[in-house]
């Protein structure tokens, strides 16, 4: 039998979930009274209010939405809720990004940094927590560069897209020390960051937002029970009346025209990039920019960074038909019977061909921050219907514009440490089985590399540990000898925000994962290229979105690595062998950056010209397959279970994909896996 309390909280629930059906359904007004009739049984509930104010912002009240948002607001912070707080914020961005765009950006501003601190305050909670911390600051984050880019803050953009990245990095390691800093406020945005937190820290203090809630289960009389209705109602609605009272003071402010209050202070990432750009422009002798990418929900942006200025530009195009043909290209790429260029070229007119334009002449070497799926593909792949991207550019990509890490110094001389793991293996892991195939091309790959007394042949001086000599502990010791080269020839298995399941596969079958890779700091101290010539992404995965290949190459240059190369998918074993050798004898011989080697061991197997003997044995090409189908409808339909990824194609689009008569080794599968972080020089 319920109270009449518990009765009112109970048709509350009902006529909120009927409110939200009325929501899916974009019948606003229908939607409003639902809400307003729930705020009715019981006005203490933050979750009535921020979700009536979401509504009045679909219907284009934004002052009434602003109303019901701050009452939540002051309803969550009374209770300590700071994680509900920031969504709030984050529902103000939404209310006010069309209308007042600089607004917006101060309630993201405030949004992002709550959500950081409640990550920082819960650094040590279980991993879905965590995710799902990261998972609210990525829409927080996405909505906010994207209107700062549009506003032309150039600048404020690209610290909102490091701090960013910060965050991803975090989610994966979880260290104290490497805690993302607070986005950065202009004096403008500080001023009203500061009056708001003094005025709703004295509006909650001792004030009983929560009361009639805790009474809830109580068994108090309807007039008792009534006047603390009327108590809390009295004491929201005064409360609330300050907070929009500052709020529409805001709105006035960032509706002016912008002065120097408006101007954010010196932004270290701008400078440092930009001076590690003239510095490395300098050495070499070839042009470098910059490109951080942002897949947004209608439209794709890119921040374009010079040695001397900063641009950016906007495609429109959701964000899930670009990251569906981002995932098309990928696999399609995998599988060399079928002619990747087209897709190459949809994806070079969507994303390549408008920063082309804004790049200055001459400009030899793109340095890629890469977002969404397209995190998997290699822009050397793309095609602006005549050739390939790595026929005109070297390419690059970057976890973290620091310029210590780009300008740091190179060792002269290479020698190198080599591992690999050729033997099929199946690891047990937290009670996950997971089997490898085997990589028959190891032992040769190793022997090209590495010179031996008992063999011909081979570039660099040091010493190679393969199988059973390949474990944790003899890695280890053998990594103190700091040699340059770090080539490591077998599998790596991610798993998206679970570093105890992500790992690398050692020669004796066991997993060195990179919870325990952080235990030591200075891993690849001494490094100057981390090679990974067998690793594999998580892009199979269902929740993949590419974060997991900036996190582990992040974690591999924080452990010391200068620079670390590493492959998008599983390779072939009959000609890796033969493009890691073009890569390190050019390397040497020429006296070239990493990244112009690359690039020319790659087109030596994209042009044919590279020196390539057969294996006597091959692993198999890919888990990636083609399936043609006959509808456009039929080709979004999710594919069955297996054990394949497969890449639905409309039938009359078939002789786009047909294979063209080229080299053995000239399909990008082949060649386009093989991608350079970090440290180009």
């Amino acid at each position: 039998i319920y109270t009449d309390l518990e009765l009112g909280i109970s048709v509350g629930g009902s006529l909120m979930m009927l409110g939200c059906a009325y929501v899916l359904m974009e019948r606003y007004e229908e939607a409003r009274e639902s809400l307003e009739e729930a705020i009715n049984t019981n006005p203490s509930d933050a979750a009535f209010h921020g979700t009536i104010g979401q509504v009045y912002g679909l219907m284009g009240n934004s002052r009434k939405a602003t109303e019901h948002l701050l009452k939540a607001q002051l309803i969550f912070r009374a209770k300590g809720d700071y994680e509900n707080e920031s969504d709030v914020f984050g529902s103000l961005v939404d209310v006010w990004k069309r209308k007042n765009p600089r607004l917006a950006i101060f309630y993201g501003k405030l949004a992002a940094n709550l959500n950081r601190d409640v990550r920082m305050v819960g650094q040590e909670l279980e991993r879905d927590l965590q995710r799902s911390f990261l998972k609210r600051s990525e829409v927080f984050y996405r909505d906010l560069v994207s209107l700062l880019l549009a506003e032309n803050r150039l600048i404020e953009g690209q610290q909102v897209l490091n701090s960013f990245k910060d965050e991803r990095f975090f989610e994966l390691t979880r260290e104290a020390s490497k805690r993302p800093a607070s986005l950065l406020l202009t004096p403008r945005e500080s001023f009203f960051a500061s009056l708001y937190e003094d005025r709703i820290k004295a509006l909650v203090a001792g004030k009983p937002f929560t009361k009639p809630m805790d009474f809830a289960l109580q068994r108090t009389s309807d007039a008792n029970l009534t006047k603390q209705i009327e108590e809390f109602n009295t004491d929201l609605l005064i409360a609330a009346r300050n907070l929009v009272e500052i709020f529409r003071q805001a709105e006035t402010e960032f509706s002016s025209s912008p002065d120097e209050r408006d101007e954010i202070g010196a932004v270290s990432d701008r400078g440092e990039l930009q001076a590690a750009l003239r510095e490395v422009n300098l050495e070499t002798g070839q042009n470098a920019a910059a490109v951080y990418q942002l897949v947004g929900k209608d439209n794709f942006q890119a921040l374009i960074i010079t040695p001397d200025k900063l641009k950016s530009i906007s495609v429109p195009i959701q964000d899930s038909v670009l990251n569906a043909k981002a995932r098309r290209f990928w696999g399609v790429l995998q599988t060399p019977d079928h002619d990747p260029a087209k897709l190459g070229q949809e994806l070079y007119n969507i994303i390549f061909k408008t920063i082309e334009k804004e790049l200055p002449k001459g400009t030899k070497t793109i340095l890629w921050s890469l977002d969404g799926n397209l995190r998997y593909v290699p822009m050397a792949a793309l095609h602006d219907g005549k050739q390939y991207l790595i026929e005109k550019y070297n390419h690059v990509n970057f976890t973290r514009a620091d310029k210590e890490r780009m300008t740091r110094g190179i060792a002269l001389n290479w020698t190198a440490t080599g591992f690999g793991s050729a033997k099929e293996q199946t690891v047990d892991l937290l009670g996950d089985k997971i089997s490898f195939s085997p990589l028959p091309g190891v032992g040769e790959e190793l022997n090209m590399m590495l010179k031996r007394k008992e063999k011909k042949g081979g570039i660099f001086e040091g010493e190679a540990l393969q199988d059973a000599k390949f474990t944790q502990t003899a890695m280890l010791e053998a990594l103190k000898a700091k040699r340059p080269v770090v080539h490591i020839a077998s599998h790596f298995s991610f798993r998206p925000g679970d570093e105890a399941r992500s790992f690398l596969l050692m020669g004796d079958g066991t997993p060195f994962t990179l919870a325990d890779m952080k235990k030591h700091t200075d891993m690849f101290a001494g490094v100057d290229l981390l090679t990974l010539s067998a690793c594999n992404t998580a892009a199979q995965q269902p929740d993949a979105n590419g974060r997991d290949v900036d996190a582990f190459f992040e974690l591999a240059q924080r452990l010391g690595a200068n620079s670390v190369m590493a492959t998008l998918w599983s390779v072939a074993d009959n000609s890796t062998p033969w493009l890691m050798r073009e890569f390190y004898r050019t390397k040497l011989d020429k006296k070239l950056s990493k990244a112009e080697a690359l690039r020319r061991a790659q087109l030596s197997l994209l042009k044919g010209k590279a020196d390539i003997r057969p294996l006597t044995t091959r692993s198999s090409l890919s888990t990636v397959r083609i399936e043609f189908v006959e509808t456009e409808d039929d080709a979004k339909k999710p594919a069955e279970t297996t054990r394949s990824e497969i890449i639905k194609i409309k039938k009359n689009d078939a002789p786009l994909y047909d294979k063209v008569k080229h080299p053995p080794f000239a399909h990008p599968f082949y060649w386009s896996p093989f991608v350079l972080f970090g440290n180009w020089r």
